[in-house]
């Protein structure tokens, strides 16, 4: 309640307050279920004009991306940044991609899991299988096996990592974000199975 007020305020000394708030509370409690809140305030403020406000959101998201095990709150993070780049017409601050180079997969899981699902779901009704599937089960399937679970999870944070890559260089091929999108393609390529994306 507080620190949300404080982010939407127009004074830049609460705004900075909230989102150092939020970033204590994201390095104590990043596997508490609101951690969706959390990172919720602080990915807006990754694409801050204010420099420090940046800074410190997304160090505390290269942070989570370091220590973060189980990989859900990576996921989360992940999917909300591409939310922002999307939705902002991709013209973000390069600290935003900056903070992607920090991540850290687990490549013969991703590639395993997807291969699971590709065995599991065949090549081209996958799709609308995986959505015909109850969501309870599909829950249940996933929190059976660690290492499935961390795999799944690399495997979206890869899919969604691409997919925000492959619009930039289609919306803004000459743009400020090239450069971390070709040094984020070059460091994750090696992570992707082709079939992953297709």
């Amino acid at each position: 309640g507080l620190l949300r007020g404080w982010l939407r305020s127009g004074e830049q000394q609460q705004r900075l307050a909230a989102v150092r708030g939020l970033a204590a509370l994201l390095e104590k409690g990043r596997d508490f279920n609101g951690v969706d809140q959390l990172i919720g305030g602080l990915v807006p403020s990754c694409n801050s004009a204010d420099d420090e406000e940046r800074a410190v959101a997304c160090g505390a998201l290269t942070e989570l991306f370091g220590a973060d095990v189980a990989g859900e709150a990576t996921l989360l993070a992940v999917r909300s940044m591409a939310a922002l780049l999307k939705t902002s017409s991709f013209s973000v601050h390069p600290s935003m991609l900056e903070c992607w180079l920090s991540l850290r997969l687990d490549a013969s899981a991703a590639a395993a899991a997807a291969s699971a699902e590709k065995e599991r779901f065949g090549a081209r009704k996958g799709k609308k299988r995986r959505r015909g599937i109850d969501p309870v089960a599909r829950e249940l399937a996933a929190a059976s096996g660690d290492r499935g679970d961390v795999g799944l999870k690399s495997a979206a944070v890869l899919e969604q990592l691409f997919v925000s890559y492959a619009r930039v260089v289609k919306a803004r091929p000459g743009g400020p974000l090239m450069p971390l999108v070709l040094r984020g393609i070059a460091k994750f390529a090696h992570c992707v199975n082709v079939e992953l994306l297709l």
